[in-house]
């Protein structure tokens, strides 16, 4: 659960929780293209909100918010209290979850997120932290795994109602006393995950780079004379006529140092395998929620797919993932076959955007 008396679970390992990802339903994109472009990191001020309540801190989140009621969104206090907590907003991933409860009164809440084995690593050990030390001081943690957020972090468009059960999306934070949303929205109908639609609204306003996570890229090279980068700017298509070579090959490792590859962060997502050539080893992935996808990674996308068209290229199907079989962890009966289901971190580079880590969910 969230911060303090909010519980902070237990959370399963991403990698050891098979058909934890299983998709809800069909809303997955594709992108079949490769744009130029450098992606950007937006920083925003926190928001302004103030309770009159007398409180009991975050570890003790979850209940003891004081007999009075929240004090109006824009009311200093609050903003005092962020700063004091020492929030660091987590980029601009939107996830989707549901409300779990919400104490009007009080102006305070919970959140069940949809995949909480994809959660980043820093928001799991947190939440971890979090229930242990409310557990130490003897308060009972009802519920695992929910994430806190009080009214100001919530975006109150016309006909939200914070009722239990409501598909939102949302954004995620850390601070000194635990995890919460923030940036939380009102799930449209056609997004709703309870009707296997789960598709986040990007309205991310990175809060900081200190989750990007900078990695050694993996080594592997090919022997095809290759066209590029096919209908990801060249990728999809034009491999060439010979099989990829081993994972260890110095030529890919150099590749993807000249694409100037950029991991993003260690958020885990879900998707499914669209199609995988074998022969040339490489594919693409349907990620399950692509509105979710951070702004930069589908700006990326989106400008490589009309590099494509404008160089007289079919994209068939847009909004995928691409990626390589060194990108791809080969566990024993891990089979790269069409619907597939896998979990996989982001990356962007000088010709568009990827998945990497691909993992069989």
């Amino acid at each position: 659960m969230g911060k303090g008396g909010k519980g902070k679970g237990k959370i399963t390992k991403v990698w050891t929780a098979p058909k934890k990802w299983e998709p809800k339903g069909k809303s997955r994109g594709k992108a079949d293209g490769r744009g130029g472009g450098q992606w950007i990191w937006v920083d925003e001020a926190p928001k302004v909100y103030k309770t009159k309540g007398k409180g009991k801190g975050k570890g003790g989140k979850a209940k003891g918010k004081g007999k009075r009621r929240a004090a109006p969104l824009t009311s200093e206090f609050w903003t005092k209290k962020v700063e004091a907590e020492g929030r660091k907003e987590i980029g601009e991933t939107v996830l989707p979850g549901v409300i779990s409860r919400y104490n009007v009164k009080q102006g305070y809440g919970f959140i069940r997120p949809d995949s909480p084995q994809g959660l980043p690593k820093a928001v799991k050990k947190k939440m971890n932290e979090a229930e242990a030390a409310a557990e130490a001081e003897g308060k009972e943690v009802k519920e695992k795994g929910l994430l806190y957020f009080r009214k100001p972090d919530v975006n109150h468009q016309e006909g939200f109602k914070l009722t239990d059960g409501t598909p939102v999306t949302f954004r995620l934070y850390v601070d000194n006393l635990g995890a919460g949303a923030l940036d939380v929205w009102t799930t449209p109908k056609k997004w709703e995950s309870s009707k296997g639609k789960s598709q986040g609204k990007s309205k991310g306003k990175g809060g900081g780079h200190w989750v990007w996570v900078d990695e050694a890229p993996k080594v592997y090279k090919t022997k095809s004379k290759g066209k590029g980068k096919g209908v990801k700017g060249g990728k999809a298509k034009g491999k060439g006529k010979r099989r990829a070579a081993p994972l260890k090959s110095e030529f890919w490792n150099k590749k993807v140092e000249a694409e100037g590859r950029k991991e993003i962060g260690d958020t885990v997502l879900p998707g499914v395998i669209s199609r995988y050539s074998v022969k040339q080893g490489y594919g693409f992935i349907k990620a399950d929620n692509p509105q979710g996808l951070p702004i930069p990674v589908q700006k990326k996308m989106n400008e490589a797919e009309a590099a494509a068209e404008a160089e007289g290229k079919e994209v068939k199907e847009k909004g995928l993932l691409y990626f390589r079989k060194p990108d791809v962890n080969h566990e024993e009966g891990f089979k790269l076959a069409e619907g597939t289901m896998v979990t996989f971190r982001l990356y962007v580079d000088n010709l568009g955007a990827g998945a990497l880590d691909v993992t069989m969910a």
